[in-house]
C-alpha cells in the first residue's frame, strides 16, 4: 500500500491544486493575470499560456499538462466566463 498521494498523469498532486486568487471579474483583471501567472510558473506550467511550439506538443506528457492548466485557469472563472475558455 503506497503512502503517496495521488498524483496527475503529469507527476503532480491532484489535490494539491488551490485557488490562488479571486475569481476573474470586471475590476481585477490585472491582479487576476499577474497571480495566474505565478501560480502556473510554480507549478512549472507557465509556458502552456503562450504558443505551443512544436517542441511542447511533442512532449509525452503534453495533453495531461494542458488539460490540468485548462482546468486550473477555469477554477478561477465564474461559470458564465469560463464556458467561453
Amino acid at each position: 500500500m503506497s503512502t503517496e498521494p495521488n498524483k496527475t498523469d503529469s507527476g503532480l498532486n491532484a489535490s494539491s491544486l488551490k485557488l490562488c486568487t479571486e475569481k476573474l471579474n470586471d475590476n481585477n483583471f490585472a491582479n487576476w493575470r499577474y497571480d495566474m501567472k505565478c501560480a502556473l510558473g510554480i507549478m512549472n506550467l507557465d509556458h502552456y499560456i503562450i504558443t505551443h511550439t512544436a517542441a511542447l506538443k511533442a512532449q509525452p506528457d503534453y495533453d495531461a499538462k494542458l488539460k490540468l492548466v485548462t482546468n486550473y485557469i477555469r477554477f478561477h472563472l465564474s461559470r458564465d466566463k469560463s464556458h467561453r475558455f
